[in-house]
């Protein structure tokens, strides 16, 4: 199944958790560049390719997907400037190589302040870089 048109966008949310999605496709609606919060939890996306189109996203919930490839993934999230909460928890990806979760604090800091709904300290931020 492939994310694209959804009509379920209630005050800059949409949650799509569990509903089979494996990609995400460009999707032609003016209405979500006010998208704030997008959840994609317990789907069977591989790519966070195309995230480009939510600019104002500021929470997105991929966990317990099928994320498993780096360049997949850091450099998608890193066109997100206003990105401040992230879940990916679940995902072969953080299973495979334990140090992923620094190489996001990294990539994504600033804004990111939430990763796996654990607050970033500042300590955490800096010893990551």
């Amino acid at each position: 199944m492939i994310l694209q048109n959804p009509r379920t966008l209630v005050d800059s949310q949409l949650s799509l958790s569990d509903k089979g999605i494996d990609v995400i496709d460009i999707i032609d609606s003016q209405k979500l560049i006010t998208l704030t919060v997008l959840k994609l939890s317990k789907n069977k996306i591989r790519s966070a390719l195309n995230m480009q189109q939510f600019p104002n996203l500021r929470q997105l919930d991929l966990s317990h997907n099928l994320l498993s490839s780096y360049s997949q993934v850091v450099p998608p999230l890193r066109n997100l400037p206003s990105l401040e909460s992230l879940r990916v928890d679940g995902n072969p990806l953080c299973l495979k190589y334990p140090h992923f979760l620094d190489v996001l604090v990294a990539r994504l800091s600033p804004p990111l302040k939430v990763l796996n709904g654990i607050k970033l300290s500042e300590d955490a931020v800096l010893n990551a870089i």
